[in-house]
């Protein structure tokens, strides 16, 4: 496998984690910015069917409360804001909230039938594309990009691109799966990769092995901002404020960042 495609260090084969998960596909880590990486492919969403729909709805309540606490907080770091952009918007829940605020919204979304659900359930400005998309234009000074750069094979490129699209003194919300010393001492756990999916999916970092191509720590994180001097990382972010709370005490990653782009 090539370099690590965050750092561009030299990846290893994780011959311990590959054996552990049983599955057939190869874990490469990279032993700089610990970023791990298992599929040579992207998983497209283009077509995805009815039950995706079904796995939103599920969770609605808690991703309304969860992007509240989001905006909640970008309009607490940069209070001049007007507009937002949400790269992956699924069901265009982020939509609804933006107009709570009052701020100009569009999002970026591939999937067709969660992009029609956007827009003809929710009356939400999202498009139905891939980022970057001609269907877009300016800069914004919110961006969300929420379990986005994980199924991307170039996530440097990507965040980089993302960040050309950010306001100065514009604030960008990152999430991806967590990986930290916890999680990958629980992946090669067999209690825990033989439990009911609602419990290993919590407590292992290796999951969606066929969709997910990067996994990321604060580490992996910390380098892409690196390349950027005017950027820096503000916070991790957890919905319940007790919990963000445990996650430090325990050094632990929440896997949710704000990063601001300096106004100079």
């Amino acid at each position: 496998m090539e370099n690590c495609r965050v750092c561009n260090n030299k990846l290893v084969f994780d011959e311990k984690l590959t054996y552990n998960l049983g599955k057939n596909e190869k874990i490469y880590v990279c032993k700089k910015c610990k970023t791990y990486f298992i599929n040579p492919e992207p998983f497209s969403y283009d077509d995805g069917e009815e039950d995706l729909l079904n796995y939103y709805k599920d969770r609605e309540s808690g991703t309304m409360e969860r992007l509240d606490g989001i905006f909640k907080k970008f309009i607490t770091i940069n209070s001049i804001g007007k507009c937002a952009l949400d790269i992956g918007a699924s069901m265009g829940y982020s939509g609804i909230i933006a107009k709570q605020f009052n701020l100009d919204y569009v999002g970026i979304e591939p999937n067709k039938i969660l992009f029609e659900n956007a827009i003809n359930n929710f009356n939400v400005n999202v498009v139905n594309d891939y980022f970057p998309s001609d269907k877009v234009s300016g800069k914004f000074d919110f961006i969300i990009l929420d379990n986005v750069l994980e199924h991307v094979y170039d996530p440097k490129e990507f965040f980089d691109r993302v960040i050309q699209w950010l306001n100065p003194g514009g604030v960008l919300f990152l999430a991806v799966p967590p990986q930290d010393w916890l999680r990958v001492s629980l992946s090669t756990n067999k209690l825990i990769q033989n439990a009911p999916e609602a419990i290993s999916r919590r407590f292992t970092m290796f999951y969606d092995l066929q969709q997910h191509v990067n996994y990321f720590s604060s580490s992996s994180i910390e380098c892409l901002v690196s390349n950027h001097k005017n950027l820096k990382i503000i916070e991790q972010f957890h919905r319940k404020a007790w919990a963000l709370q445990i996650y430090k005490l325990l050094n632990i990653t929440t896997g949710q960042y704000f990063i601001q782009k300096d106004y100079n």
